[in-house]
Parts: structure tokens; sequence; C-alpha cells
């Protein structure tokens, strides 16, 4: 992987449009660099589809608190794009957490004080925008460290030394997302381009489904997941 600029993006969108020069489609965040970042959010989606859940992934921990249900999700887990899954580490073995429906919430609230044993709790992403939120129910009983395992948004593109990385040069889509938007508002004929994009998006879909063909993703063990001694299920 290589990284890309937006200075360079917007060149090679340019020249796809065949506008090489700023006029009528001027660089500028309400203009042609508002179509090549909805152009890298699209590619991200679509990659992140395509090569599976390691990527683009990272990690993020918080600590819980006694008694609390909600956490606010802040840094780069403020950006949270796909959740792949969350952690909770207690007393000194790390146990994978499973979401709970909506409709249970309320069971899952009241476990805490109807059960005379303390239950490891699911979870659910609430909210959206700039400040998600991580719901942990029923409230964990004391601090433990928490881990949240996902892939966060694209990153705006805002100057032109600001860079994509894009692997096996994937940013052709964007210059060529960009180059339709700009033709469009031209009142150009994009039918070309267009077939373009659908080829790539198809290559897309192709990788996704051959990915891991050796070793194909098997039905999660939610028993597994939930048992106190793994070395029940080996």
């Amino acid at each position: 992987m290589s990284a890309v600029s937006l200075t360079t993006l917007r060149a090679r969108a340019r020249e796809r449009a065949d506008m090489p020069v700023a006029g009528f489609i001027a660089d500028s965040a309400t203009s042609i660099d508002a179509w090549i970042n909805e152009g890298v959010q699209k590619l991200t989606e679509l990659l992140i589809k395509a090569y599976g859940q390691g990527f683009l992934e990272v990690s993020q921990t918080l600590n819980t608190v006694a008694g609390q249900t909600d956490y606010t999700l802040t840094s780069t887990a403020a950006n949270l794009l796909v959740l792949y899954g969350v952690d909770l580490a207690i007393g000194g073995f790390s146990f994978s957490l499973l979401p709970y429906n909506k409709i249970e919430r309320n069971l899952r609230k009241n476990l805490a004080t109807l059960s005379s044993w303390y239950q490891r709790p699911s979870y659910q992403i609430t909210g959206g925008g700039t400040a998600p939120v991580l719901r942990l129910l029923p409230a964990p009983d004391g601090a433990y460290v928490c881990t949240l395992h996902f892939a966060p948004s694209a990153t705006l593109l805002v100057n032109g030394g600001d860079t994509v990385n894009f692997p096996n040069g994937w940013e052709r889509y964007v210059v060529v997302y960009a180059a339709i938007q700009m033709l469009m508002k031209e009142e150009s004929d994009v039918r070309e381009l267009r077939v373009e994009l659908d080829k790539m998006e198809a290559e897309l879909n192709e990788i996704a489904e051959r990915r891991d063909a050796g070793s194909p993703h098997s039905v999660a063990d939610a028993e597994a997941a939930e048992d106190d001694n793994p070395l029940n299920y080996f």
C-alpha cells in the first residue's frame, strides 16, 4: 500500500473528467473535495466487506465502573463504523460479550437484582454521530477492562497533504467516483465511467466471496463464547 494525497486525488479526478484546471469545479470542501471524501467513505465500506473483519481493525479499551451501564465512546471509538466484538477482562481471563436485543433490555437490567450470582453483561451500541454509547446490561459489578474491536469511519481529507492508504491501488475507485460527480454537475455523459465503477464494485464483491476460501468462516458458537471454561469446547 502507498499513501495518496488529496492533491493527487484531485489531479487524477480532473484528468479522468477532462477538467485539468480548477474553474467550474473548485478545489473546495463543497465541490471536488466533497466528492472525493464521498468516494473514500464508500470505498472504505466496500473494502471492509471485501477484505473481512481484520481489515482496518483497531482496538480501544475503557474501564468499567461498578453499577454504571453507559459508557460514551471517545477518541477513535467515537468514529466506530463496524463493531467486531467486545471483550471484558475478569479475574485474569478475557470473555467475549454478546449483544442483546432491544426487547431484552429490562430482562438484562433486572438480572443484577433478581439473580444471586453475577452474570457477565451483554452489550449494545446506542446513539450515533460523534458520541456513540456502549451500554452494558446488567451493569458491571466492579472495575474491569473492556476492549472494543472495530473498524473506524473514514477520516475526511481536508488539506492537500492529507492522505489515504488503500490496498492494491484501490484509490482508483475514489478517482472515478469523483470524476463522475464532476461530469454530472457539468451535465455531461458519465456512462463510460459508470460502467468502470460498476466493474470495480463487482470485483470487490468477488474478492469478498473468495477471501479465505480454504478456511471459510464458520457459524459462531454463542454458548462457547459465554462459557467460563473454554477447555469444554476443545
